[in-house]
């Protein structure tokens, strides 16, 4: 029982702390106890509530959209943003320079589902009480080393930035023998990937494997930046433009999800694919999210199936002949 617990902990924990205190800042605060409403660039968090009972947790994904339809654009393709198909035509605009939006909706940085987070949040603190206190003092040592990371992370990339950043932690890093770096991906212009192991008394210990944890740094492109960076930022969302814009005219399938900020694009085979499995009625919840998660593993599976409305998405292949 104390492995599940851990393994809840380690797995949320850390990769809810990596999100960003701009992406939070960035989003206006209004008393919804159980829907999130997503209008233009605007997302809502609900009130502070008790740990949700099972059957209110479609309400906790639940999102309401309003995409504007414009007379003209992209026709072929297909959009599903935050639980819901957009419908074509379709048109990608950059605004503020640094954000895109897809009619009307902004899709890029994708925004962020606060109720859920606040929700796993409440759920760890749960997990706290019942775990080994050895593995609490080894795990509370590592969250100070990662908020000492973050700082320096978020403080060196405006100003002087991603590479002296991410060389700065890894110094910091050498410091302390809690975490062993394993890879740095800097495959992003305003991000990058830490894979680090470590051990955890109770969990994993030798002779057992170390732990892996892959933590993702980002900063959310409505931060205030330096001139450099946010000249940076402002060419990614132009590239995302040209690169979606791309993709809907080849006809692929566009899937933006308030739990990736990355915007992800699959065959269009697999949009049909994704319809049939949330259309039907033989498969339990578990098997939908499993069938989801095998085409689409970095789409959250329950915003799909607790946001679905027939009659939003199209009926099948030959109504978009």
């Amino acid at each position: 029982m104390f492995k599940k617990y851990l393994l809840i902990v380690l797995s949320f924990c850390f990769l809810l702390g990596m999100a960003t205190k701009a992406e939070v800042e960035n989003l206006e605060k209004e008393a919804k106890p159980v829907s999130t409403a997503i209008e233009g660039g605007k997302a809502f968090e609900a009130e502070e509530t008790p740990l949700i009972k099972p059957e209110e947790e479609p309400a906790l994904y639940r999102t309401e959209i309003k995409q504007i339809t414009p007379n003209s654009g992209i026709t072929t393709g297909h959009v599903i943003a935050y639980g819901h198909y957009i419908k074509p035509p379709y048109k990608l605009e950059v605004r503020e320079d640094t954000l895109l939006f897809l009619n009307g909706l902004r899709i890029y940085p994708c925004l962020i589902n606060l109720k859920v987070r606040a929700e796993e949040e409440r759920k760890i603190d749960e997990k706290y009480k019942v775990a080994d206190m050895e593995a609490i003092s080894v795990f509370e040592r590592q969250e100070i080393l990662f908020d000492k990371i973050r700082t320096v992370y978020y403080e060196i990339t405006p100003m002087e930035g991603r590479e002296k950043a991410i060389d700065s932690i890894l110094d910091l890093i050498k410091q302390d023998s809690i975490v062993n770096v394993v890879d740095t991906n800097r495959w992003e212009q305003n991000g990058f990937t830490l894979d680090v192991e470590y051990y955890l008394p109770g969990y994993c210990e030798p002779p057992d494997p170390p732990c892996f944890l892959s933590i993702e740094f980002r900063v959310d492109s409505s931060r205030k930046l330096s001139p450099y960076f946010k000249k940076r930022v402002k060419e990614r969302a132009i590239d995302e433009k040209v690169r979606l814009g791309k993709d809907l005219k080849e006809n692929k399938t566009i899937i933006c999800t308030s739990f990736n900020q990355a915007i992800n694009t699959y065959k269009e085979s697999d949009f049909w694919e994704i319809l049939e499995i949330l259309k039907s009625k033989e498969f339990s919840l578990n098997k939908k999210l499993e069938k989801l998660f095998s085409i689409a593993a970095v789409v959250n599976g329950k915003e799909l199936i607790y946001n679905f409305e027939p009659t939003e998405w199209p009926l099948n292949r030959k109504s978009e002949d």
